[in-house]
């Protein structure tokens, strides 16, 4: 048993191809390497075919079929024709350039038979398959304009992604930076360390130093309390007076002048004796 003809009803358009609307049945599909592709469809009462152009990516009205010259246009992929989403376009004939067309449809066509509940049955499914057939195409469509807007975000996308790495790069450089910074600062930390440490020992040693000072000052003065007074010492506690200066304050006889007085005898028992 073969299988029925599909028949589309296109509608919608009052311009100057309005007699290419009305009702349209497959002819047959077009099929390659042994895949079925889109169908082709012909006006009941005119010689107007619907088929879909593989080059272009359209769907077409036109008098020959698979002509790139045609009177009507939709750009769409859709399997069947009541699937086509984008917009119709149509030539104006006088001065050639293409308008669009708005409000131009097109609806699978169902045929009753005898009126009974088993064709409106039948009508049912068709109209079911259709509109699952609809949601198909608009699921397709919108993953469709996802891609498109995926594609037209693609050169923003990419920009920002080469500003991020050159953010990046230049925050790295930074880190390298501060890293030798930080290292640097290390250094001189244990520099400061080692300082503060020669500092205390510093300060040990003068405050050791400075008591010796302190003791031996003590030492001096005591001495300075022991010898006679009138006479006056060095820092080295040599004095520093004359032995004669010595004999009036203290009337002691120094040896010095003992020695002066024993030389000067000596001299007058030699002259004497001359």
């Amino acid at each position: 048993m073969s299988q029925e003809a599909e028949k589309f009803r296109i509608f919608g358009h009052e311009g100057p191809y309005k007699e290419c609307m009305g009702l349209y049945s497959e002819v047959y599909t077009e099929t390659r390497g042994g895949v079925a592709l889109r169908s082709v469809y012909k006006h009941t009462r005119l010689p107007v075919y619907l088929y879909f152009h593989e080059k272009d990516k359209t769907w077409a009205l036109s008098n020959k079929i698979g002509s790139s010259r045609c009177w009507m246009f939709a750009s769409d992929l859709a399997q069947k024709p009541h699937l086509i989403i984008g917009p119709w376009k149509y030539i104006n004939p006088n001065d050639r350039k293409w308008l669009l067309e708005s409000k131009m449809k097109c609806e699978p066509h169902i045929e009753l038979k005898d009126g009974g509940n088993s064709s409106r049955r039948e009508s049912m499914k068709v109209q079911i398959k259709a509109m699952e057939s609809v949601i198909e195409a608009m699921k397709t469509e919108n993953k469709k304009l996802r891609e498109q807007i995926k594609l037209a975000r693609l050169p923003h996308m990419v920009a920002q992604v080469s500003e991020l790495r050159s953010k990046n790069l230049a925050i790295r450089e930074k880190r390298f930076i501060l890293e030798e910074k930080l290292k640097d600062l290390d250094i001189r930390k244990k520099e400061c360390d080692n300082l503060q440490e020669e500092k205390k020992r510093l300060e040990t040693e003068t405050r050791q130093l400075l008591a010796r000072i302190t003791a031996q000052k003590r030492a001096r003065a005591k001495v300075d309390c022991l010898l006679p007074t009138g006479r006056n010492f060095d820092v080295n506690g040599v004095t520093n007076t004359t032995p004669e200066e010595d004999q009036k304050v203290t009337g002691i006889v120094s040896p010095d002048i003992l020695v002066e007085e024993v030389h000067q005898e000596d001299d007058t028992d030699c002259d004497e004796s001359v």
